[in-house]
């Protein structure tokens, strides 16, 4: 029979907790072969699934709270690549979720680094390269045409009307001047008309929830060097602005999303991680036992478990909407499921009864 001492603290004193959560770190010491080996990152609106490919490439999948489109699908914003060349060796390879900072920190056998992290304080994503490596970041779209889904997902707002869901495509900025970035506008609405007549509110004005919704991102950097409309090479790093505008055009969002360049500070963003792990915290202890994987400490497992599921929460639920049950932000791409990590086999539908159990603890 195994006892756990289970300790609540609260209120919480910086002092307390120094180093705490430090000791639930995720640490990984090789590189993933797809998104399903990705890490998550988030600031609570925006949301990242990152992972280090074996050809040392850093690859993130970027979600937002509010990226809907015009079939009240939540889409990803897009997918970033980050090349160095030349490239570091993997082997040895380190890279570890730091909790303290909500950052992704990788150390490659050359004694380069990288780190990944997104501004708890503005929409903004940081790539930090340090060693002596010319940086490329690429922008992989899969949104590249105007296509038809082959099926209808659970809680499409098409279901039982036998009518094709038609995704729109992204948009590359052509011609920009030290950047690069994208967007996606939604050009029609699907769903709103449709669900005003089946709940019997034809008569009540409103405006259009999906109708001109337009997010995307542009990619920046100090040093940048503009290789061409999807290329920017840095020698330190990229700044990576991602917003949602509605209802808007292309200018209007192009020119908000500029005012958020060179607005981060790293300085600021550990302080409100601070700020949150120091609230409150749950923390068991116990003696260590023999597991299955090897020796450890049940209590202090069950405690990093907790520590991630908050870390995860916290990264997905500071937006303008709630948490999405059927894998919040984080979702990748699954075998068999069309739309690339746009699939959710539950669909774009807000089920209370599933939205909830995000919150329960």
């Amino acid at each position: 029979m195994k006892s756990f001492i289970l300790a609540l603290i609260l209120p919480a004193t910086t002092a307390a907790l120094a180093g705490g959560v430090d000791q639930y770190n995720i640490v990984w010491d090789s590189p993933s072969k797809d998104a399903h080996g990705s890490m998550p990152l988030g600031n609570g609106d925006i949301g990242l699934n990152a992972w280090i490919e074996p050809s040392g490439d850093l690859i993130f999948y970027i979600s937002k709270t509010d990226a809907w489109d015009d079939n009240g699908r939540l889409l990803k914003v897009g997918k970033v690549r980050v090349t160095l060349s030349p490239a570091p060796p993997v082997a040895p390879f380190r890279q570890e979720l730091s909790l303290q900072d909500a950052s992704m920190n990788v150390r490659y056998g050359d004694g380069t680094a990288l780190r990944l992290w997104v501004d708890a304080n503005h929409p903004v994503i940081h790539v930090d390269v340090t060693g002596n490596h010319t940086a490329t970041a690429a922008i992989e779209l899969w949104r590249t045409e105007k296509y038809t889904l082959p099926s209808i997902e659970c809680s499409d707002v098409n279901t039982g009307r036998n009518v094709p869901t038609v995704v729109e495509p992204d948009t590359i900025l052509a011609g920009q001047t030290g950047r690069i970035g994208w967007y996606h506008r939604n050009v029609k609405s699907v769903g709103p008309k449709e669900h005003a007549e089946v709940q019997g509110m034809v008569g009540y004005r409103r405006e259009d929830p999906l109708l001109h919704r337009t997010f995307g991102a542009i990619i920046t950097a100090p040093d940048a060097k503009r290789i061409d409309d999807s290329h920017l090479q840095s020698q330190r790093g990229f700044e990576i602005c991602v917003l949602t505008r509605h209802p808007a055009t292309t200018e209007q969002w192009l020119a908000d999303i500029e005012q958020l360049i060179g607005k981060s500070d790293f300085d600021a963003h550990k302080n409100w991680w601070a700020s949150f792990w120091n609230r409150s915290w749950i923390r068991a202890t116990g003696a260590k036992t023999d597991r299955a994987a090897g020796a450890s400490d049940d209590a202090v497992y069950v405690s990093q478990m907790f520590a991630l599921q908050r870390f995860v929460t916290a990264c997905a639920g500071r937006g303008q909407y709630p948490i999405k049950f059927n894998g919040s932000l984080f979702t990748v791409p699954a075998a068999g499921g069309p739309g690339d990590g746009d699939y959710r086999l539950w669909g774009p539908g807000y089920w209370w009864q599933n939205t909830r159990l995000p919150y329960i603890s």
